[in-house]
This record gives structure tokens, sequence and C-alpha cells, in this order.
């Protein structure tokens, strides 16, 4: 695993830098929307503790969450016969995508947290959520580039092979916006059991005491794990299901 996220780390800073140049643009969008816009605009909550799990669901909502076989097609199709060194090159683009976004997130984290003077378990159980939430998600999310992948092609040549237009065009453009929604979505979800037994106690995001908050990152730790795990495995059972179609699909960039 060591080395499969070595590797991964060293192509995420290799051109066209699609990695960190996402989550950076990512990043920037939100802090404009969230200190420009109209707080009601974009965000049902738009206090200072949530700024920064709202700024992770925001960078890590883009293809590098959902293309995990298109964005390096010619080597995660060699991959499809391999279902351990597939799951290895699934987790690694997982961990490598973390472990940009995450230390980025744990610093403003910080830094709220001494603006706002809350309780120093407010902070860590916060900086827990923000480092554990996302492998729920990330896990799960990756199942959509395995149903639909595409391939990492320039604007140029991509609209230099254009046709089908329907193909290269219409289903390459959904699947670019997609994430916005689904990351997002599949945080909530991992959040939902966390986010219900606080309502049923009387208590929000909000106002949750001290106490449960410790309880609800607790809980999220386990639930996190789970689904990370059990991500990854279904997402290489549908890997390799889907080898017949993947194969030719991720041997071609001109398949769109």
């Amino acid at each position: 695993m060591i080395q499969a996220y070595r590797a991964e780390l060293g192509r995420a800073f290799r051109p066209p830098y699609e990695v960190p140049l996402v989550i950076v643009l990512n990043g920037l969008l939100m802090a404009a929307a969230w200190f420009w816009l109209p707080p009601t605009w974009l965000f049902s909550m738009h206090q200072a503790r949530v700024f920064p799990i709202v700024l992770a669901s925001w960078m890590y909502a883009d293809v590098p969450a959902t293309n995990v076989l298109g964005s390096a097609s010619q080597r995660m199709g060699a991959l499809l016969d391999k279902p351990a060194a597939l799951r290895r090159a699934l987790a690694a683009k997982s961990v490598v995508l973390w472990s940009m976004v995450t230390p980025i997130c744990l610093v403003v984290c910080y830094f709220t947290w001494r603006t706002t003077h809350e309780s120093v378990v407010i902070m860590v159980c916060t900086m827990v959520i923000l480092a554990v939430a996302p492998f729920g998600a990330l896990g799960v999310a990756g199942w959509l580039g395995i149903w639909f992948p595409y391939h990492a092609l320039s604007l140029e040549d991509r609209w230099t092979h254009r046709r089908p237009y329907g193909r290269m065009i219409v289903r390459w453009s959904a699947l670019v916006l997609i994430p916005y929604v689904l990351v997002p979505a599949l945080a909530s979800l991992v959040l939902a059991p966390v986010l219900l037994g606080w309502r049923a106690s009387g208590a929000s995001w909000a106002t949750v005491s001290d106490t449960g908050l410790a309880v609800g990152a607790a809980v999220l730790v386990v639930i996190s794990a789970v689904v990370w795990r059990v991500g990854l495995a279904v997402g290489v059972r549908m890997a390799r299901h889907r080898r017949a179609v993947l194969g030719p699909f991720l041997a071609d960039p001109l398949n769109g």
C-alpha cells in the first residue's frame, strides 16, 4: 500500500497536475462564495465552526474522487484482472486525495477555533470528523467512475474528436458535474447516523455538547472505516465483473 501511495502521489504532481489544481481551485471557489455571497445562497449553515467541514466537502467534490479508472486508463485497465493490486491502486487514489485536502482543512480548523474561542474538545472532535469522514465518501464515490469512466483528455483533444457528440461531450460534461452533488451527498450519508443521534437528543451541529460531539466523532470513526473498506471491496468486484466492457473502453482514449 505504501508503495502504491508513493507512486500515486508522484503521478499527482506530474503534468497535468489534475488533483492539486482541482483541490486548490475548489477551495478558492468555496472561500469566495462563503465570504462574498449572501449566506443563504449556498450554505444552510453559515457558522465559523462549520467552515472547515464545508471547505473539505467542496475540495473533495470533483472528478479525482470519482473518475478512478479513466484518470489513468492504461494503468488501471491493466489491473482489472488483478484484484489485490486494483484494490491497492483505488485505496492509494483515495489516500492521496485525502492527504492533500485534510492537512489544509485541519489548519483552517485550528485557526477557526482560535477565533471562536470554543472548547478544545470541539476543536479536536471537528478535526477527527475532518480526518475520518472523507474515507467513507471516497470509498463509494469511485463506483461512479467504475460504471461510467472517461478518459482524461485535454479540452483541445476532446473537441477535436467530438464525434460522436453525445459520448465525447454530453456524457463527459455530465460526469464532470455529477461529483459536485454526489460527493457531498455521500458525505452526508456517512454523517447521517451521527446527525440523527444528535437530532434524537434534541441537539444539532450548532448546539451539540462537548460530550455529544465526542460520542458522534467516535461513532463516525467506526462508520467511515467500515464504509471505506466495504466500498473498496465492492468497487473491485464491480470492476472485475465489468472488465469485459471496461478493458476495451480504457484501452482507447477515443472512446470518450
